[in-house]
């Protein structure tokens, strides 16, 4: 007869089999080495702030959460983790660092009114 572990869950005390205590030791060690890989792409890929993202891994669903400057480098984080071999699911919790979005929409703006100005000459503002 195999030997049993007791785990406490939220339900009550669940008897674990000894075998199945390996398997959950394997899940942790795919899990922490999953995070390991995403967070090393981050890095190597140059994502700015990559080291303030927190990225969690249950299973093969990786969630990824915390700031990030602006809309690029969001997307290129997305698709890092995206592209690691063992993700299935991806849950972006990612948020883009509002002051920096509306800095940037207004120097488009500028950008926009310069240029039209340019391009119709003679034309009064």
């Amino acid at each position: 007869m195999p030997a049993h572990v007791i785990e406490r869950t939220s339900r009550d005390f669940v008897p674990v089999l000894a075998a199945e205590q390996g398997d959950l030791e394997r899940d942790a060690f795919a899990r922490d080495d999953l995070r390991r890989r995403i967070v090393s792409l981050l890095r190597t890929r140059g994502v700015p702030k990559a080291e303030a993202l927190e990225v969690e891994v249950n299973g093969r669903t990786v969630t990824v959460r915390g700031q990030l400057p602006n809309r690029h480098a969001k997307w290129l984080c997305l698709e890092c983790c995206r592209h690691v071999a063992g993700v299935l699911k991806l849950i972006d919790n990612v948020e883009v660092e509002a002051s920096l979005q509306k800095d940037a929409a207004q120097d488009t703006d500028e950008q926009i009114d310069g240029g039209a100005t340019g391009a119709l000459p003679g034309k009064p503002r």
